[in-house]
């Protein structure tokens, strides 16, 4: 580093180190010229700009670029994502969030990222900072020794079950609580899996009935041979889709991340948080009292079954609806307006799997067996 000063006279000397300078190595030259306060001030203060421009230039090249990437919700956990790249002098050395209730995160508690290796993507589970089901705030935030910086601030609602949505391949589902146990409100209605992956769809009835593969459909699609309402918009709104069961099977998960579609056993819970008796859970055909008709929607519902009416204590608001099957057997849609049939992820030796029926001149709940090829709807239920 240099300085240059205007010294009017003759002065000599030498400023070898910014870092070191004082004003003993300059000493006056000539007769002309004496040392004055004012002239030593003027170069300190030049002395000070460049150390200062110096030291700011350090600090603006070790700044770490930082984005504040999501937040992923599922089984009461909650887990911030986000990215860093170091700046050009220094590295990162460490990583994290700022979390708060406040929409500019003042006062908020930092939790760092482990395992962050100076550059690249970093999380942080934040689940035991989560107090309440208000709106929190949040943002990536990266550091090292001479410069930190802090990403876009983003925001989300904590999972509240009965009011919070899932969004899920462009659908928002709604959810209720019944027990300990919390539910999609409506059928599914994904044309992927889990991953990614598009589900087989728009089968011909001979394709339908001998694939062992996932596949969905929609309840009066195509040119199948169709009872009742065929009007495959209209049930795919009301209704959601169909699914044999090598959907449900597949590893690549048909319902989103943090839900599963539930087995018989938690079928079982449902049935009996309702009030069957556990002898009566685990027996076959139709069983229960009234457990059927608290599953079903209200009447006022829209669209509409045969199940109490809505505001009274034993509407459940599952809200199950008559949305019929693809059979198995030749492909046809069937009794769509008098059946509700569900899948349980449960299997009944080689060729079944455990499954629900609801039928409109019935208050019971129907467990068996039925064909792995068979279109039946699916519910989802939150992991626990």
């Amino acid at each position: 580093n240099s300085v240059t000063a205007d010294l009017t006279g003759d002065v000599t000397g030498t400023v070898s180190s910014l870092a070191n300078f004082t004003t003993d190595s300059l000493a006056e030259g000539g007769t002309n010229l004496y040392f004055t306060a004012e002239r030593e001030a003027a170069i300190l203060a030049s002395v000070q700009a460049v150390r200062s421009t110096s030291e700011n230039l350090e600090a603006d090249l070790s700044v770490p670029q930082v984005s504040t990437d999501s937040v992923a919700m599922g089984s009461g956990a909650y887990v911030l994502h986000g990215a860093a790249t170091p700046g050009y002098l220094n590295g990162i050395d460490s990583a994290g969030f700022v979390l708060s209730l406040s929409p500019d995160v003042a006062g908020g508690d930092t939790v760092w990222s482990t395992g962050f290796a100076e550059s690249g993507s970093f999380s942080a589970d934040v689940s035991g900072q989560i107090t309440d089901g208000s709106p929190h705030y949040f943002a990536a935030i990266a550091a090292n020794d001479f410069a930190s910086s802090m990403g876009d601030i983003l925001s989300f609602e904590p999972f509240s079950c009965g009011t919070s949505t899932v969004t899920y391949d462009g659908h928002a589902y709604s959810t209720v609580e019944i027990g300990s146990q919390c539910w999609f409100a409506e059928n599914l209605r994904t044309t992927v899996y889990a991953n990614g992956d598009t589900i087989p769809a728009n089968l011909s009835d001979a394709q339908w009935t001998s694939t062992t593969s996932g596949a969905t459909t929609v309840y009066g699609e195509g040119s199948s041979s169709c009872s009742g309402d065929c009007d495959e918009v209209a049930n795919l709104e009301a209704n959601g889709r169909l699914y044999n069961w090598y959907a449900v099977d597949d590893p690549s998960g048909l319902c989103p991340t943090g839900w599963h579609v539930p087995t018989d056993a938690e079928w079982m819970t449902l049935e009996m948080e309702l009030g069957m008796s556990s002898a009566e859970a685990n027996d076959t055909g139709w069983r229960g009292t009234d457990e059927g008709k608290q599953l079903k929607a209200s009447p006022q519902d829209s669209p509409s079954w045969n199940g109490y009416d809505s505001g009274d204590p034993l509407n459940s608001g599952f809200s199950a609806l008559p949305g019929g099957l693809r059979h198995y057997g030749n492909g046809y849609f069937y009794v769509e307006g008098d059946y509700g049939c569900w899948w349980s992820a449960s299997p009944n030796g080689p060729s079944y799997a455990w499954s629900r029926l609801l039928y409109s001149g019935s208050a019971n709940v129907n467990r068996n067996g039925s064909d792995l090829r068979s279109g039946f709807s699916v519910r989802c239920l939150r992991d626990e």
